[in-house]
């Protein structure tokens, strides 16, 4: 799997909004456009295209069509909310109503040790949405001049080298691990690598310090490791 950096792309997308100089409003609609087009756009299409490429493994082939209507569905429901602006509790209902059918479909054409994957992804999307709400002051005031220094040539060259070395020590592979325990032990080492990269490369404060343990805490709550976020 290349794809369980995808929650990293989205907090780098909320944080890369311009809110200096657009004032709290115009911030507040930058960020919100970043974060529902990372997350709408970069974490779906690739988990879809994962989720898909199992089922035509497992002996569905069928079922791709039916799948891309479902999940376009799926994203034009979850759209009716608006990250930030909605309510958490509210926003974070939405989306779980939203996705009951696709995880349904999703179920039937998976293994029968792969169905819990579906709920896995919502459960990780809503912890994640969670943490988000939670640390948005953070990542709205503390994060953006270290983003600009973990975007360097160096930072990310190191930080692939990391998820390289990461999932060549966890043998990932593109097939859905066969339980979630499984998974987790691949997602969790490689969630680590981002937070690794902004100790490494952001001046220390006690707020980039609750920001990193807090991400790797919306990480694991879905695997069981921790209780909700």
């Amino acid at each position: 799997m290349k794809w369980f950096v995808i929650f990293v792309l989205l907090i780098i997308g909320v944080c890369s909004a311009e809110v200096s100089e657009t004032g709290p409003k115009g911030a507040l609609r930058k960020i919100v456009k970043r974060a529902v087009g990372d997350m709408g756009g970069t974490f779906l299409v690739q988990t879809e295209a994962t989720i898909i490429s199992n089922c035509k493994a497992n002996g569905h082939p069928e079922v791709q069509d039916d799948l891309e209507t479902t999940y376009s569905q799926m994203k034009r429901c979850a759209g009716r909310k608006t990250i930030f602006i909605t309510p958490k509790a509210e926003f974070l209902a939405n989306l779980e109503e939203c996705s009951r059918e696709a995880i349904r479909k999703t179920r039937n054409c998976l293994a029968e040790d792969q169905k819990y994957f579906p709920e896995f992804i919502l459960d990780l999307a809503k912890s994640v949405v969670t943490f988000m709400y939670d640390d948005f002051d953070i990542m709205r005031l503390d994060l953006p001049s270290c983003i600009r220094s973990i975007q360097n040539s160096n930072a990310q060259r190191k930080y692939m080298q990391c998820l390289t070395d990461t999932a060549a020590q966890t043998h990932d592979t593109a097939r859905i691990p066969s339980s979630k325990r499984s998974f987790c032990d691949k997602f969790l080492p490689a969630s680590k690598c981002f937070t690794e990269m902004i100790k490494d490369n952001c001046q220390d404060s006690e707020n980039l310090r609750k920001f990193r343990n807090d991400y790797i805490g919306a990480m694991e709550v879905p695997c069981g490791t921790k209780e909700s976020y």
